[in-house]
């Protein structure tokens, strides 16, 4: 180079922009055309300079340059513009907007009064009310044992069973078992009591359960052929219909809505019929306010009159006076009443009534006087055996009292109550109700034209007259009635003073009195095993969506299943069965030994349904293990009842990853230093009791060996409690807990 200057001596001294220009010629046509082009990732507005951009560009292209707002157009897709809401309100165009929202999802008839003010949940294929929008599970607490407490269960669905010769008696009892009520068929096909059991498949006993059922036999027989409903949860509909159409030997009918042959009639009742479910200590005040009963007129002309011809005898059904009806069997569970009643809608108490005359009692003390006429001084809570240290069989005053206190005078009792003759029974009938139903605007137009305004309504010959059906247990009280008038009798339990609840409050009440709930505490079932495994996918994907430090290592843990009940880890991988042997379970319940297990079919069962208590401190997770303490255990809680109990020692071993999912979740089934024998299926504070309780299963082999460890306590009624220990999934603590069977007379089934 030249020291001179700063450019190399061979550089050229001139520079033709013609060549330079024609030599480049592709780089520079290819940069043009991307200039101008609209990329893949970018929009018609993005092309722009960025001095030239506008926020809003994207809504109207008067924003932009004329040159590219014809090619922003190509791309940006006309506007629809939304129906105002006067149009989109009118009832003919709300009821289709309601009508295409309900393609994927069934509505309840209660849907839209539940919308407003309840926590919507998708469930079962069902839009359901999960909890209200300003309550909590205090509420539902108070309103179960103070007041009544309404809850729609229309999502239960009933198959209309029409045989001949009796031979559903016969089917019946190869699917269900005698060991789990008293074995006499017979005497529940009367109509007089509802028949409450477990269906398994034929053949298959103790093992194949499918769900919980519930069987209401019709009293009368025409030309031969018997009827029954059954009422099973609507996750089992489709088990139960096709091992019914087995057992019968009918072909499955299109869509499962009928199949039949020469002998048998399978009917699919689903939204035809409505239930309500009610519970609390003014249950019975509460439907004696609401279900007015009538006397039909014979002599009524119109085309809502279903009562003439072979309807015309009530014989069989409250005509009056349901006070006084109901008041001979209402502690008696599983009775079945029909009822024939007016329109709710006419005799409707107000609100503002309803407080003053409430208010008024209380001043005057008349609640208390009202409360021991009608038995109200125990609640749903300890009617069923909840309060496991008081055991008391309970103080039942009057004529009632005496009898219900003697098995043979209750026997006899239960005999004198009238067979459930209902014209519900009568498609036609049914189907007659809820088509001449009076609107709601008629119903006003009527009462506007009182001569004194508020008073009750009587429409004469126009007057409807609804049949009905009640199941009435102890303080609680299901009321099944005709489709399309939900709303009717909804609002009418409400306004007497009904709290209403939803899916939260169906199982802290469940779990509190200790009541099977479906599909949760049947873990022999196929159904549960679906459940169990859907659920242990959304907790897995939920688990690891957080960051490796804000989630516990269950590896270290030494915690098997994490996210689902391991029942095949702790029975050495056999299939689960549940004990349901009535004899079997109350005679664990008293003396849990060896010997109390005779040799039987059902002894092939290895689960037992215990109920849980805390002994201190601690609550009771869903899937929390159930262990087996230690001599030291036991050492530690004789000399101090407030100690907490045992901690885990940490796993340091290095966990091995899935290929799955990367994770640290424990590939092999670890040894724990406590025996896990059973896990946790239902778990609440108790506000009745001020204690956290629950239930849960344990393996049989397990409680029997239990009991050798030697320290346990008797309750008040006679009842062994077995000391445990309960460790959550994502905790070190174990705590010592009460654990007891749970006996064949406090089993409640729910369907």
């Amino acid at each position: 180079m030249d020291g001179k200057t700063d450019h190399p001596a061979d550089e050229p001294r001139s520079l033709r922009v013609f060549d330079l220009a024609q030599s480049h010629a592709k780089e520079i046509r290819a940069l043009t055309q991307a200039v101008k082009n609209v990329q893949k990732n970018r929009n018609a507005a993005q092309s722009v300079p960025h001095y030239m951009r506008r926020r809003a560009a994207s809504h109207n292209a008067n924003r932009l340059p004329r040159n590219v707002r014809k090619v922003f157009e190509k791309f940006v897709p006309d506007k629809v513009k939304r129906p105002s809401r006067y149009y989109r309100r009118r009832p003919k165009n709300l009821m289709d907007e309601y009508a295409k929202r309900q393609r994927r999802v069934h509505w309840l008839e209660t849907h839209i009064w539940h919308a407003k003010r309840f926590h919507m949940t998708e469930a079962w294929g069902y839009k359901l009310p999960n909890y209200p929008t300003g309550k909590g599970e205090r509420s539902a607490h108070r309103a179960a044992t103070q007041r009544c407490l309404v809850q729609d269960q229309s999502y239960i669905n009933c198959i209309d069973v029409r045989t001949k010769e009796c031979r559903l008696l016969s089917v019946l009892k190869t699917l269900t078992s005698p060991l789990e009520y008293d074995g006499d068929m017979e005497r529940y096909a009367r109509g007089v009591e509802v028949l409450q059991c477990t269906l398994y498949h034929a053949g298959q006993y103790p093992a194949g359960a499918i769900c919980p059922i519930q069987v209401i036999f019709n009293p009368v027989s025409e030309d031969g052929w018997s009827q029954a409903w059954l009422w099973c949860h609507t996750l089992a509909f489709g088990s139960v219909w096709n091992v019914l159409c087995k057992a019968f030997c009918v072909e499955d009918g299109v869509g499962q809505e009928v199949a039949q042959n020469e002998q048998v009639v399978l009917t699919n009742l689903r939204e035809k019929l409505v239930r309500f479910k009610l519970s609390g200590k003014r249950t019975f005040e509460t439907l004696t306010r609401v279900i007015h009963p009538t006397d039909t007129d014979v002599s009524a002309e119109g085309d809502h009159v279903w009562w003439k011809g072979e309807f015309a005898n009530s014989s069989g059904e409250i005509t009056s006076n349901l006070k006084a009806a109901l008041k001979e069997w209402y502690r008696c569970n599983g009775t079945v009443a029909t009822v024939r009643a007016r329109d709710p809608r006419l005799c409707m108490p107000s609100i503002i009534s309803l407080m003053k005359r409430e208010k008024v009692k209380k001043e005057q003390g008349e609640f208390k006087d009202e409360e021991v006429q009608w038995g109200a001084d125990q609640s749903v809570y300890n009617m069923t055996g909840a309060d496991e240290d008081k055991m008391d069989e309970g103080t039942i005053s009057g004529e009632l009292g005496e009898s219900l206190n003697s098995a043979s005078l209750w026997s006899e009792k239960i005999t004198k109550v009238k067979a459930a003759q209902s014209a519900l029974w009568s498609a036609r009938v049914r189907e007659n109700v809820s088509s001449h139903m009076m609107s709601q605007h008629e119903i006003n137009q009527r009462r506007s034209e009182l001569l004194v305004p508020g008073s009750e309504m009587s429409l004469g010959s126009d007057e409807s007259c609804i049949p009905l059906m009640l199941i009435l247990s102890s303080n609680k009280a299901d009321v099944i009635l005709p489709s399309h008038w939900a709303m009717a009798f909804w609002i009418a339990f409400v306004y007497s003073g009904a709290s209403p609840g939803g899916l939260r409050e169906d199982r802290v009440i469940s779990a509190c009195v200790n009541e099977l709930h479906f599909p949760t505490d049947f873990p022999d079932t196929e159904i549960y095993q679906k459940e169990d495994l859907n659920a242990a996918k959304e907790l897995t994907q939920k688990h690891f969506k957080y960051p490796p430090n804000k989630r516990p290592n269950f590896d270290k843990l030494s915690t098997n299943s994490p996210f689902g009940f391991d029942w095949s880890g702790i029975l050495a991988g056999r299939d689960p069965v549940v004990l349901r042997d009535r004899h079997i379970l109350d005679s664990l319940l008293m003396n849990s030994s060896l010997s109390s297990v005779p040799s039987m079919p059902s002894c092939l069962a290895n689960l037992v349904r215990v109920a849980v208590r805390m002994v201190r401190r601690g609550t009771l997770q869903l899937r929390a293990e159930i262990c087996i303490p230690s001599a030291e255990d036991i050492d530690i809680i004789t000399e101090d009842s407030a100690s907490l109990g045992p901690t885990v020692e940490l796993n340091n071993k290095k966990a091995t990853r899935r290929k799955d999912t990367h994770t640290t979740l424990p590939a092999d089934r670890i040894k724990t230093s406590r025996e896990v024998i059973g896990f946790v299926t239902a778990g609440v504070y108790s506000l009745q009791e001020g204690m956290v309780r629950g239930h849960g299963f344990v393996t049989l082999q397990s409680l029997l060996g239990l009991t050798r460890i030697g320290y346990s306590q008797v309750n008040a009624g006679g009842r062994q409690l077995l000391v445990c220990l309960i460790r959550a999934a994502d905790s070190r603590q174990y705590r010592f807990a009460y654990l007891r069977v749970i006996g064949g007379q406090d089993d409640e089934v729910k369907i």
